[in-house]
């Protein structure tokens, strides 16, 4: 699975998460869950009318570590 995020100068960043080793995917969904609490949590707060992509990019970022994550672990 790949999210391709482009910036507002029209820079992309391609993230690979096949490419991630386990070790990094919990690295970075522990990251989000010190910052925003649960996933769950966040994506109810998150308000897709205030247009902040940031946040959006994090939500979808944050979805798709714990997806490959458990796609890995056969759930």
């Amino acid at each position: 699975m790949k999210l391709i995020i482009k910036d507002s100068e029209k820079k992309e960043k391609i993230i690979d998460y096949s490419e991630l080793s386990l070790k990094e995917l919990d690295r970075r969904i522990s990251q989000y869950e010190r910052k925003h609490g649960s996933l769950e949590i966040f994506a109810k707060q998150y308000d897709c009318d205030e247009g902040n992509t940031d946040l959006y990019t994090q939500l979808l970022d944050w979805e798709n570590l714990i997806s490959e994550k458990r796609k890995r672990k056969g759930k």
